[in-house]
């Protein structure tokens, strides 16, 4: 049995990962949430096996959760997942040998699949770059390009999706309140609305906003 924590701040990414691992024969998904720190408290760390993380998770990233995880258990095996190809990846993270494995946020089930198998059976650390979506992950990709979203923008789409204010908004992400208002007007002209209904239409129309 692969015992695997999932840690990772992007809703929607986050939800394919979890239907893919409760579907996998002999992987248990043991804890998932979306805050780094609050996981390193709350996790027996002794009873993991595989932990799966964002490159740029907050507060401090992806390589500093991994360091912390593994000074509580080295034995642990690291997967991260970058929006970017790996091209850019590397640019905008260097060092990138703390991880296991890292691969683009897009993956068949099978290929997932696979690419825990190589962690846990200590092949040498690789960068997966896979075609297929699946249609959750693929409708927060479809969001990215279409309307080339940055990061940040694509997390305050979401949260506006969930009917969140922008004071809300601010205290989820860490940020100020004027900061979220400037995200909150890029938004806007990226998606090409000009108030809060507008953009609650369009997330339910791509499937961020579910019912």
């Amino acid at each position: 049995m692969i015992r695997v924590a999932l840690v990772h701040e992007y809703r929607l990414f986050a939800d394919a990962l979890i239907y893919y691992i409760k579907s996998m024969n002999q992987v248990e998904l043991v804890c998932s949430g979306e805050d780094a720190e609050e996981a390193l408290r709350a996790t027996d760390w002794d009873q993991i096996d595989v932990l799966i993380t964002g490159i740029d998770i907050k507060p401090k990233g992806g390589k500093w959760i991994v360091n912390q995880v593994k000074a509580r258990n080295p034995r642990i095996k690291t997967i991260a997942f970058s929006m970017y190809d790996r091209t850019k990846t590397e640019r905008m993270f260097p060092n990138l040998e703390v991880f296991d494995a890292f691969m683009e946020m897009k993956m068949s089930m099978d290929e997932f699949e696979q690419t825990l198998k190589n962690v846990v059976g200590k092949l040498q650390p690789q960068f997966f770059s896979l075609p297929q979506y699946d249609s959750v992950a693929e409708e927060a990709k479809t969001a990215v390009e279409d309307f080339n979203l940055t990061e940040h923008q694509l997390r305050v789409f979401e949260l506006i999706a969930d009917n969140k204010e922008n004071h809300q908004i601010a205290e989820e992400l860490g940020v100020s309140y004027n900061t979220i208002k400037t995200h909150v007007r890029r938004l806007y002209t990226r998606l090409g609305v000009n108030n809060r209904g507008a953009v609650m239409k369009l997330a339910f129309e791509l499937g961020v906003k579910k019912s």
